[in-house]
């Protein structure tokens, strides 16, 4: 609740509602399963034998210890995401910046967040432009060569973007 209360006052519950239902529950989700049927214990609730030799048991102590390691993924999920969301990317790189890490470190965390951002933008330009010049033409075979192009044009980008911002040697 402190947590949700601290995302409330920055002003990023939404985005951190977002990251918590899209990215972390389903990792805790499957992390909780795992648990469910690999862990020992003495209270079987039910057993499934797929083959003579594979058991699964799902047991008390592996659902105590799958919500445990759940509830840890989420805390240490939403706890950092207090740290990244309200923060910007260029408030992030001038704290790391601060924090003397190296620039290389530095730019790869900014980078890696605004990717995703990236790849839409760059990505809507190309197809842009390809239609602008007649290129995105009805049919699957097209559209998968349209694909081609706009993958290998968007890799080159961001290659051409990495060099200028100084990443290369």
């Amino acid at each position: 609740m402190l947590l949700v209360g601290l995302h409330l006052v920055g002003g990023s519950l939404r985005s951190w509602l977002c990251l918590a239902l899209v990215g972390l529950l389903p990792v805790a989700t499957i992390a909780f399963i795992i648990q469910l049927i690999s862990h020992g214990g003495q209270t079987v609730w039910a057993s499934w034998a797929p083959t003579g030799f594979m058991v699964f048991n799902l047991t008390a102590e592996g659902a105590r210890y799958g919500l445990r390691l759940a509830l840890q993924i989420l805390g240490f999920g939403t706890a950092c995401s207090l740290l990244i969301l309200p923060t910007g990317s260029q408030g992030l790189r001038a704290a790391l910046h601060t924090w003397r890490f190296p620039p290389r470190l530095v730019y790869l965390l900014v980078a890696s967040l605004n990717a995703p951002a990236q790849l839409v933008h760059y990505s809507g330009l190309i197809r842009q432009a390809a239609r602008a010049r007649g290129m995105d033409k009805p049919g699957r075979i097209h559209g998968a060569l349209l694909g081609v192009r706009t993958a290998t044009a968007l890799f080159t980008l961001l290659l051409l973007d990495y060099e200028t911002r100084g990443g290369a040697p």
